[in-house]
């Protein structure tokens, strides 16, 4: 039998599940790293587990790196990006539905208007108050889209403060918390998504999110932290544009070059994004290395 761990969240519990289990029937894959300092307790667990372990695999080549060293691990351990796979299925725009999004803040004019998507909720960790101020900057037909709030939860009370402040509670949307499918087919219908990050350690300088192939496999071209791994991706594949996470103005200027653009432009682009994250970034195109742990994993098992 072959254990294949997933996620710091559990290696508490299997530290002390798999004692005596030898280390070539043990894998451990992260998408995240808990660097040094920051988690104090999680770090114990995932350090020690990671030692344990035959085989780590990590979602980011740099993650991966710092992981390795910080933990003290005797090879680099594989990199596996976190993507969707390749037959997963993706929604076209449904203009019923982008109609029904705009009527939530009275708008009518369908095509002129921009939804700029943000899957997730307001919070520090994703830039949220600079990414709201960066709508001051921009036009009244740029409308911005968070997920997953409840009425009264922190976040959102939070989101309607800052909208308040900054006069913009009507080109701000928050949609309820949808599952995985209605979320796709509400990112479908926007025209671009967010990507920020602040520099605030090794995780989010070195991302890697699910929400990428999210994004792309609808057509939405990116607008993403200016950081070393997610610039080198945005422009070798003309995904959209990066910009300092920190500063309002350099986000607003990154939506309107990426999302300002006439509609042709954008469904254009939006059907090379599709076949990008069908192909060269799709889950398949680099999870070889999992297929052949898993099998050297039970051929140590056999032996």
């Amino acid at each position: 039998m072959v254990f294949y761990v997933h996620g710091h969240v559990v290696t508490p519990a299997a530290n002390f599940a798999l004692v005596g289990v030898p280390r070539q029937r043990i894998i451990y894959h992260t998408q995240d790293f808990i660097e040094p300092g920051r988690h104090p307790h999680w770090e114990l667990f995932e350090r020690r587990f990671a030692r344990r372990a035959g085989w780590v695999i990590s979602n980011e080549v740099n993650r991966a790196r710092a992981l390795m060293s910080c933990y003290g691990l005797k090879q680099m351990p594989n990199v596996v990006p976190t993507a969707l796979p390749r037959n997963w299925p993706r929604p076209d725009r449904n203009p019923e539905l982008r109609k029904k999004i705009l009527a939530r803040v009275g708008r009518q004019d369908v095509e002129n208007c921009r939804l700029i998507m943000h899957e997730g909720g307001f919070a520090p960790i994703r830039c949220g108050r600079q990414l709201v101020e960066a709508f001051r900057l921009l036009r009244e037909d740029f409308l911005l889209v968070f997920t997953g709030m409840r009425d009264g939860s922190e976040a959102r009370l939070a989101l309607q403060r800052v909208a308040k402040e900054l006069g913009l509670e009507k080109r701000i949307l928050v949609l309820e918390r949808l599952d995985f499918p209605d979320l796709m087919l509400h990112t479908a219908c926007c025209d671009a998504g967010i990507l920020l990050y602040p520099n605030d350690g090794i995780g989010n300088f070195y991302q890697c999110p699910g929400r990428l192939t999210h994004y792309l496999g609808c057509g939405l071209p990116i607008i993403a932290s200016n950081f070393p791994g997610l610039e080198l991706l945005t422009l070798k594949h003309n995904l959209g544009a990066v910009c300092d996470p920190q500063s309002p103005a350099a986000i607003a200027a990154a939506i309107q070059a990426v999302a300002g653009r006439k509609r042709s432009d954008l469904d254009s682009h939006a059907a090379k994004l599709k076949q990008l994250a069908r192909g060269e970034l799709a889950y398949e195109t680099h999870a070889g290395p999992i297929e052949d742990i898993l099998k050297s994993a039970g051929a140590a098992t056999t032996l």
